[in-house]
Parts: structure tokens; sequence; C-alpha cells
């Protein structure tokens, strides 16, 4: 029973085809998008400092203000900074079920 596809070439070249066919098929068939929709609970807020300022003079003066009026928005689940010499990152997480239209209007 051991060899019995190496003894048909045909059958073997007839299911490779078939494959590649239907490969071809459904290729030409999958939806294509350039930029496709998709809402992260997220936002991100950067805060830029002044050129090789000192990062507690950036979270003193500018994160702990933005921090303060963000945690006063509905639907705010974790807010997350980093701080750096540069600026600072504010990641802003939304709890499910918030609109984000409205939330990054705010």
């Amino acid at each position: 029973m051991t060899g019995g596809l190496v003894r048909r070439p045909v059958a073997v070249t007839m299911l490779l085809a078939a494959g590649c066919l239907l490969g071809a098929v459904s290729y030409g068939r999958l939806p294509v998008e350039l930029i496709p929709f998709a809402e992260l609970p997220m936002l991100v807020v950067q805060v830029q400092g002044a050129r090789d300022s000192d990062p507690g003079q950036v979270e003193s003066r500018a994160v702990i203000p933005v921090e303060g009026a963000i945690a006063g928005l509905p639907g705010i689940e974790r807010i997350e900074s980093f701080v750096e010499a540069w600026g600072a990152r504010i990641l802003v997480t939304y709890r499910g079920g918030v609109d984000p239209g409205h939330a990054y209007l705010r």
C-alpha cells in the first residue's frame, strides 16, 4: 500500500492543480481595505516638553493637570503616564460600551 501516490502522478497533479485553483479563487474574493475599520477603546495624549527639560517639571506642570482633567471624564477605566525628558505620553483606556466618538470630543 505504500507508494500508492507515487504510482499515480496524474492524480497527484490534478489534486495539486485543484488546490491551486481553489486558492486563486479564494484569494480573488478576499475583501481588501486600505484602512480597516477598527475602534480601539484607547486614547493617546502626548505632551511636548521644553528641550532637555527635567522629567519632574514635565510631570508637575503638564502631566498631573492633564491627568486631572482626563480623570473627570465618564467611562475611563485606566490612565497610564510615561514621562521622559522630551515630554510625556498618557494612555487613556475606556470601559467597554463607551462611544469613542463622544469620549474623544470632550
